[in-house]
């Protein structure tokens, strides 16, 4: 696999699997579903689709939370 990432031009550290994880992240940020992030990733067990929904879930549930709270303190 590093030969291969070396000829694909991917500066040192890049790794395959980081690439394919920061893509489910990004799905997962842009509301993918998780059979979405199953087919796209090529995950056959629903539990590593989910890591990335669960994710991207709690981070929207933050935004908006803090967004409440922003409102709250405006008025």
């Amino acid at each position: 696999m590093a030969h291969w990432n070396k000829l694909a031009g991917n500066p040192p550290g890049f790794t395959l699997h980081g690439l394919r994880k920061t893509l489910g992240g990004m799905l997962a940020d842009g509301e993918a579903t998780t059979r979405q992030l199953m087919g796209i990733l090529g995950h056959d067990d629903i539990e590593h689709a989910e890591l990335y929904s669960r994710s991207a879930s709690q981070k929207r549930l933050a935004h908006t939370g803090m967004e409440k709270v922003v409102k709250l303190v405006r008025r």
